[in-house]
């Protein structure tokens, strides 16, 4: 009896902690809401940093993919890190894919506010999560090949620093804003809410 009574106190408080509740005001629900982001947040961010270089392979192989289409590109390691290497729009380069630029701060962001989203579905909220790893690592090499294009001219830092890390970000909250607002098949007020 002991048994189920815990188990139906840890359902109560995972629901309640969870899923928006009638009584909720404003306020307890935005806190919620910031604390559940902070703690899936660093959840995922831990993940990935477990996970070694993965998210930083999939980067390089994927951009060297691609811009060998344009050009020639292959990866190299240094230090345990990819490296892209090869020549695109006739200039050489060589770029170190680090943590950075493989997106883990912002999977880990995307994951967090998903899975905070308290008065959605825990389904629609893996499916945000998912639909949100393909579009950004959907994106990712097109952004780094599209950087490199830039290397040997002047607008290399201001692309790289600033037009794509200021797009990452826009893709990001746009995202969230269509999957909440169920502009993607997938998000959605829940019935009834």
């Amino acid at each position: 009896m002991k048994k189920q009574s815990k188990r139906a106190i840890t359902q109560s408080l995972l629901q309640r902690l969870l899923f928006v509740q009638k009584a909720d005001s404003q306020l307890y629900d935005g806190l919620l809401f910031v604390f559940l982001f902070a703690v899936f947040s660093t959840i995922f961010y831990a993940f990935f940093s477990i996970t070694g270089i993965f998210l930083n392979q999939l980067a390089a192989y994927s951009s060297a993919f691609l811009i060998s289409l344009f050009g020639s590109a292959g990866v190299s390691y240094l230090d345990g890190l990819p490296v892209i290497f090869g020549v695109l729009n006739g200039q050489s380069f060589s770029a170190l894919i680090i943590d950075l630029c493989a997106g883990a701060i912002e999977l880990s962001v995307l994951s967090g506010i998903v899975l905070a989203s308290r008065d959605k579905t825990i389904k629609q909220r893996v499916f945000g999560v998912l639909g949100g790893f393909a579009l950004f690592l959907a994106f990712n090499p097109i952004r780094i090949a599209v950087t490199l294009y830039f290397v040997g001219t002047d607008f290399l830092p201001f692309v790289h620093e600033w037009l794509f890390r200021g797009f990452l970000l826009a893709l990001l909250i746009g995202y969230y804003a269509l999957w909440y607002y169920g502009r993607l098949g997938f998000g959605g007020r829940k019935k009834g809410a």
